[in-house]
């Protein structure tokens, strides 16, 4: 199946177990072998968005992709939850408490 990269690009990313990642943003793509490396995928929720950069999905993570959607390992549903826990457990820490 062929699919342009005008359709890849807003397809949502759902993990294996079904976790909804994002969207695909852009492509990498290896000018020499013409292959796509690396997809970017950019949260669909607007605080992630906000707080945590792109997440990178090699070509060898990829499970499927349809006109629908695009299926990635679990582990990079996994990676991601930790990356934004991270920053949100840093960000706690650093506020001032607030007092009453």
């Amino acid at each position: 199946m062929k699919i342009s990269s005008k359709k890849l690009i807003h397809l949502p990313v759902f993990t294996d177990s079904g976790d909804e990642l994002g969207k695909i943003s852009e492509l990498i793509i290896n000018i020499d072998t013409h292959d796509v490396e690396q997809y970017i995928i950019k949260s669909s929720n607007l605080i992630e968005e906000f707080f945590s950069k792109e997440l990178l999905v090699s070509n060898s993570q990829v499970i499927s992709i349809s006109k629908e959607k695009m299926i990635v390992e679990d582990s990079i549903g996994e990676s991601k939850k930790k990356l934004f826990d991270a920053k949100e457990l840093s960000k706690r820490k650093s506020a001032p408490p607030i007092s009453l």
